[in-house]
């Protein structure tokens, strides 16, 4: 490509070259300097590097693939002290852990289950977890080292009167509280509209505290949570609207107020797929994963005006999340799930963790989830489920 550019640009100049030497009569100075263009034209054409299928490199930004492709990569989590990236493959229900020192990649899958939707680091204790599984909040203890060596316990269930929900999208806000929706996933993998919620899960280490409180309803894909440095603002995706709402959150009793859409992809045509996960960098601007769009976004927090568009080397991007040493990398998880054994073959780098680096900006730190004794929590009422705020 951009070999045969170079050629296009040395002819379209060249005529205007010739135009303009026309009126000098001087020919031999033109031929000099077409020459002269046509060389350096050629040394950028043959120094140009692009590798649709592994890797974008400008000279500012740097696109990579850091490990090995996997059906359906969501939810990356960065663990700064220990410089680990952990991240799940849906469907196979299994838990990935990468070192960004040794670059070894271990998992621990969950037998007996069809879904993960996120793994999140537990404060204060090494190697230890809290996972979402289909519709069961499962402790995890695990140091990676070897695949499949970690110690699985289940701690509760929600939505027994949906069998075929399970938890998607999910973080922890700065009190260590674990905010996930659930979905309807369908035989064929599809969703059913309006059929999940959003819920505020409260993990205690005693079982008679398991609490958790449905903040909103008739939710289709919850997505791509993240707040504000000042925990002033959540936003939020339901990834079928296509949109992304900027709630007013109050941290001390951990509520939403009042609500705004601040983008709509509906008025960006020309950017194809669905919103989907979601991070926060230190200036407080959104960078927006596209599924099927092969793009991530930098949106501003108030105005919503698009003020980047990262494009990737592969189409399904499902998350994104700051990491590195300064959290000046922006690590994205991508897709295989959906495509054709033709099209794996033209992007065989889809459904791995790609670094971007070059991109001059700097994230926040991701929050653990709280794991504590019981008279350290939040309360959301009795023990259990409970409507505390239900938004519709």
């Amino acid at each position: 490509m951009g070999f045969a550019y170079g050629l296009v640009e040395c002819a379209a100049l060249s005529s205007l070259i010739f135009v303009e030497k026309q009126k000098q009569t001087d020919v031999w100075s033109f031929m000099d300097e077409f020459t002269n263009m046509f060389k350096n034209r050629m040394r950028w054409a043959t120094s140009f590097k692009f590798n649709s299928q592994s890797q974008c490199n400008t000279d500012q930004m740097k696109i990579v693939p850091v490990t090995p492709p996997i059906q359906h990569g969501e939810g990356p989590h960065w663990d700064s002290k220990n410089g680990i990236l952990y991240y799940v493959d849906t469907f196979q229900a299994t838990a990935y852990r990468w070192d960004s020192k040794t670059k070894n990649v271990t998992s621990q899958k969950f037998d007996g289950r069809n879904s993960i939707g996120t793994i999140t680091p537990i404060i204060d204790k090494n190697d230890q977890f809290i996972v979402s599984s289909d519709r069961c909040i499962y402790h995890l203890l695990w140091d990676g080292k070897e695949s499949n060596t970690g110690t699985i316990k289940e701690l509760f269930s929600i939505e027994e009167d949906k069998p075929d929900n399970q938890f998607n999208d999910g973080k922890a806000d700065a009190n260590g509280v674990l905010w996930i929706g659930t979905l309807t996933r369908q035989p064929d993998y599809g969703v059913t509209d309006n059929g999940g919620s959003l819920y505020q899960v409260a993990l205690c280490a005693h079982p008679a505290h398991k609490q958790y409180a449905e903040v909103m309803c008739d939710t289709s894909i919850s997505n791509g949570l993240c707040w504000t440095r000042d925990n002033k603002f959540m936003f939020y995706i339901d990834s079928s609207k296509r949109n992304i709402e900027k709630y007013e959150f109050d941290l001390k009793t951990e509520t939403l107020g009042e609500k705004k859409v601040i983008f709509d992809l509906e008025n960006y045509p020309a950017i194809e797929g669905i919103l989907d996960g979601m991070t926060i960098d230190s200036e407080n601007n959104l960078w927006v994963a596209t599924f099927g769009g092969s793009s991530i976004l930098k949106i501003h927090p108030c105005s919503g005006k698009l003020l980047k568009v990262v494009k990737m080397p592969v189409k399904y991007i499902t998350s994104v999340a700051f990491g590195g040493k300064n959290y000046n990398v922006l690590y994205a998880t991508t897709s295989r799930f959906h495509m054709s054994e033709d099209e794996v073959c033209q992007s065989k780098s889809s459904g791995a963790v790609f670094a971007i680096t070059g991109l001059k900006v700097e994230g926040v730190p991701m929050f653990n989830v709280d794991y504590s004794a019981p008279d350290e929590k939040l309360s959301f009422g009795e023990s259990g489920g409970d409507k505390k705020q239900c938004l519709g």
